[in-house]
């Protein structure tokens, strides 16, 4: 990667009528575009480049100039945007259709996955030109980055003009389409060619790219991607995951924020000590190779980005670079309200001890293994029942079902499994950032026993809230005395969801979200 090269800035704009456009796929360099929505505007919010009108003899064809840096050192761009005012309110409503692909756990709300949640209101606060880009498109909600940016979406859509632009090598369907068309503006797919991403892929170990980035960035949905930004002319860019940054990071015309989410690194390099079976020599080193990769480019692309945010300070201080304590904070939430004691609680016919998660992770999978294999033979109580919720489950993961183990798969009502169980617990040794899981479970007022792993991205005192164990017999004594005492799980269930309440709505997060994007904006 080189240095930021400098913007180029078009120093003359002629104002432009207010126009709704639909934009056909070859207007964005063959991406597939679908424009969902058409408001009146007082500015055009997706133009052309050089902006028609412009005349080269009069003005002068654009510049370059050297990056400047604003208080943080982080660079400026030197351009003139097309401000929009806030779109006027409109009716969005959402049909809900059936259950979405098959591809993981279930979303954070009790309805089926591939049903979205109603859009809300309008709150207040001048409206921005907001251009997203993921390197997945954000539902069905089975992953961690597919949940958090869809509520970041849902929270920012009432006030903001959205362009979202996802990777994708295959085409959106149906579910997803309605999920997301009452959230953005404009939605776009940029292909990203298998064969292409096995060739690079190839020639990765030549390249200093982590691998991940290499097997995200396609050239050709490059392009498409920055003939997009000069016709549409954000306000701001949102990058979720440093997968992505390669797509804008040499895009200097408009500020841009970089969600690091996790210290992907430091993830990387806590798997690599856990790596087993034959290939173990070589699955560590991979994931060596990998994490230290991943350690330099996070802190090599923290210069492209004006502002950066992070899931939590634990990851914060993972990030490898000078001036980390300049990252925002911004934890994941919870749907409080989709997320609560049952209404008409069913009492379970032996306690039940319950994880859930995305069984095809790996950090779930250890997870799970961890709790049947090392935890579940030193626990005294008997019966007792462990259900493992998630999609995709390895083979591993199935090969621990037994009369005292279920093994679900895919479910369309998470929520239920948390009413049912009777405590939570969550071993993970692996994997950083903050658990959705650890949120869910706290909220419908599950009392839980977490790893540390698990506990400290919460940022909240143990004692009364969780019991935090290190070792399998630690587990295993905190699961038998909770088991054993109904009123000390009932204080610590309400004792924790009074926190989650408190401290980790979407609504609250996702506004400090929306004021990082501001500033960076101005």
């Amino acid at each position: 990667m080189g240095k930021p090269s400098g913007a180029r800035h078009c120093h003359s704009r002629r104002s432009r009528e207010c126009a709704s456009d639909l934009r056909h796929p070859k207007h964005c360099g063959g991406s597939l575009a679908c424009r969902l929505r058409h408001e009146d505007q007082d500015c055009r919010g997706a133009g052309s480049w050089p902006p028609r009108g412009h005349d080269h003899k009069r003005h002068g064809r654009a510049r370059s100039h050297p990056p400047r840096r604003g208080p943080r050192g982080q660079f400026l761009s030197r351009h003139g945007r097309c401000h929009r005012p806030p779109a006027p309110p409109s009716p969005r409503g959402l049909g809900h259709g059936g259950p979405g692909p098959r591809m993981g756990l279930a979303p954070s709300r009790p309805s089926s996955p591939g049903k979205s949640l109603d859009v809300l209101p309008p709150t207040s606060g001048e409206g921005m030109n907001i251009l997203v880009l993921a390197t997945r498109i954000p539902f069905p909600l089975e992953k961690g980055d597919k949940l958090r940016l869809y509520h970041q979406l849902r929270h920012l859509a009432p006030n903001h003009d959205i362009t979202l632009c996802c990777l994708a090598d295959r085409p959106i369907d149906e579910d997803q389409t309605r999920a997301l068309s009452s959230l953005v503006t404009a939605l776009h797919m940029l292909p990203v060619s298998g064969p292409r991403r096995w060739l690079r892929m190839m020639g990765a170990w030549l390249s200093p790219l982590p691998f991940q980035v290499t097997w995200f960035t396609d050239g050709k949905a490059k392009m498409a991607l920055h003939t997009l930004l000069k016709e549409v002319e954000p306000d701001v860019v949102f990058c979720q995951l440093v997968r992505g940054a390669e797509y804008i990071k040499d895009f200097h015309e408009v500020p841009k924020v970089l969600d690091y989410m996790d210290a992907l690194s430091a993830g990387m390099h806590r798997r690599s000590h856990m790596a087993q079976g034959i290939l173990g020599p070589l699955k560590r080193w991979a994931m060596r190779t990998e994490g230290n990769r991943l350690a330099r480019y996070e802190a090599r692309v923290f210069e492209y980005f004006d502002r950066h945010i992070i899931i939590s300070r634990n990851d914060r201080l993972l990030i490898p670079h000078r001036d980390r304590d300049t990252v925002d904070i911004v934890p994941n939430g919870v749907d409080l309200q989709a997320f609560g004691p049952s209404s008409s609680p069913v009492e379970a016919d032996m306690p039940t001890l319950l994880f859930t998660g995305n069984m095809a992770y790996e950090p779930n999978v250890d997870a799970a293994e961890h709790l049947v294999k090392d935890i579940l033979p030193l626990v005294q109580t008997r019966p007792v029942r462990v259900v493992l919720a998630g999609a995709e489950p390895k083979q591993r993961v199935l090969d621990l079902a037994s009369p005292e183990v279920e093994v679900t798969g895919w479910v369309d009502d998470i929520a239920a499994e948390y009413h049912r169980a009777t405590l939570f617990v969550a071993p993970l040794r692996l994997g950083t950032g903050l658990q959705n899981k650890v949120l869910e479970a706290m909220c419908s007022e599950v009392p839980c026993v977490l790893s540390p792993h698990a506990f400290s991205p919460l940022g909240m005192p143990s004692e009364g809230h969780a019991v935090v164990c290190g070792d399998p017999q630690s587990f295993a004594t905190a699961i038998d005395q909770l088991l054993s005492d109904p009123s000390q799980r009932h204080h610590m269930a309400q004792q924790a969801k009074a926190q989650i309440h408190k401290n980790f709505s979407w609504e609250g997060h996702v506004a400090g979200l929306e004021q990082i994007l501001k500033e960076a904006a101005q």
